[in-house]
């Protein structure tokens, strides 16, 4: 049978037609999945979305990045920190911090976990928390005043090593009213990174999911629940899953430790190298800014007669180092990390000694715990403790409080 252009264009036609029948199918499903998600599920978390006027959670500065607003649903209280209602005029103990000083809750608000509630707790003192999420050193000097107001004995900055020396330099260079504190010398050079930039993964048409991640609660919704599927049959890389192989070098691979069942976890090295790789004149710069920050703060502090001490936070990788070792489990990315994160302490530790400051690193105490078998830090590739992780940290500054004689129990 010869087909005429008259059947070849019918033919056509009604390829055309089932196309676009099967497009507007596709897309009022859709709709339909897009809409149905928005009634059924809940909204999305402060985590999930960038800062913006509208949201309940947080607040944009355009000094500090972001302040947290006062919701006693969500556990903030009227200065806008995660402290039970009412606040008090005077506290013995005031804390600054990032994630690991906020913490996290547990039954919804009813339950704090956080260092500062567990040093209250061991200590009967009353410590008041003003760590917030994603700040550095330079937000915790801009808070050192509010802290004062508190007529506190001591104030503790819990510096995690981990990523406050890039947010120090990402505020210093990125934010408005931190002119006094930039360096002439490295400015333009500083200002091509981004923090946010350090901690990005690494994917293809990045700006376009992002987009869509915001937009829509089906494209996130699919993203997030179908992510670990994906890595498990190979089309996503092993970031939440992990893999065994040590020798990868992709800095959006994490790998799993696993000789100790009981403590488990996993370590997505790219990124947190990239939070302190001296060998970035950025984060080199946040190492410079941070020393001067808490020399001003030392400053401030004295002239108040209240004690600053400094609570170095090491990195999980730091942490897990010595039993990686012992496996002899080798990786260039996790080599470099213990390297920097190493030189970071040290240089603060000695730093402190130069500035007669209070400064207690965490390293030892927090691997002694791991050691005995404490599962302190979670399975997944995150960084943030358990509730026993927030509570060794606790153990350690209450153990350097009594030690150094800054509190008598």
């Amino acid at each position: 049978m010869v087909l005429t252009n008259d059947m070849i264009s019918r033919k056509i036609k009604k390829l055309l037609s089932i196309f676009c029948l099967l497009s507007i199918s596709t897309l009022v499903g859709l709709g339909i999945g897009e809409m149905a998600l928005r009634i059924v599920l809940p909204r999305i978390g402060a985590d999930k979305h960038a800062v913006t006027e509208t949201d309940d959670v947080l607040s944009p500065d355009s000094r500090l990045g972001h302040r947290l607003i006062p919701n006693e649903k969500e556990g903030h209280d009227s200065n806008g920190f995660k402290n039970a209602m009412p606040v008090r005029d005077e506290y013995d103990i005031v804390a600054l911090g990032d994630s690991h000083t906020y913490g996290q809750y547990a039954n919804g608000i009813a339950e704090d976990i956080s260092w500062p509630r567990f040093v209250a707790e061991k200590t009967g003192l009353r410590v008041y928390n003003m760590g917030i999420w994603g700040y550095g050193t330079a937000q915790y000097y801009a808070l050192l005043e509010q802290a004062l107001s508190f007529s506190p004995k001591i104030i503790i900055v819990g510096l995690y090593v981990g990523n406050d020396i890039f947010n120090a330099e990402d505020v210093v260079y990125h934010y408005q009213g931190w002119d006094e504190w930039r360096n002439p010398s490295v400015l333009v050079l500083a200002q091509n990174v981004r923090g946010a930039d350090l901690k990005s993964i690494k994917i293809p048409l990045k700006k376009v999911r992002d987009w869509l991640n915001k937009k829509s609660v089906l494209y996130d919704f699919v993203g997030d629940r179908t992510r670990t599927l994906r890595e498990k049959i190979g089309l996503s890389k092993p970031r939440n899953v992990g893999t065994h192989d040590w020798t990868t070098n992709d800095p959006d691979v994490s790998l799993i430790y696993d000789e100790r069942s009981e403590l488990e976890t996993r370590f997505w090295l790219g990124s947190r190298l990239e939070g302190v790789n001296l060998d970035n004149p950025a984060i080199a710069e946040g190492l410079n800014v941070t020393m001067n920050f808490l020399a001003e703060m030392k400053k401030k502090t004295d002239e108040k007669g209240v004690r600053l001490v400094v609570a170095l936070i090491p990195m999980k990788e730091a942490v897990y180092g010595d039993l990686i070792r012992e496996k002899a489990m080798q990786n260039d990315f996790l080599q470099k990390t213990l390297f920097f994160e190493d030189r970071i302490r040290e240089t603060l530790r000695e730093f402190c000694g130069e500035q007669t400051m209070d400064c207690l690193d965490m390293h030892a105490d927090l691997f002694a715990s791991l050691q005995a078998g404490n599962a302190i830090y979670r399975t997944t590739w995150d960084e943030h403790p358990t509730p026993l992780g927030y509570r060794a940290y606790a153990d350690s500054i209450v153990r350097f409080l009594q030690t150094t004689s800054l509190i008598v129990l």
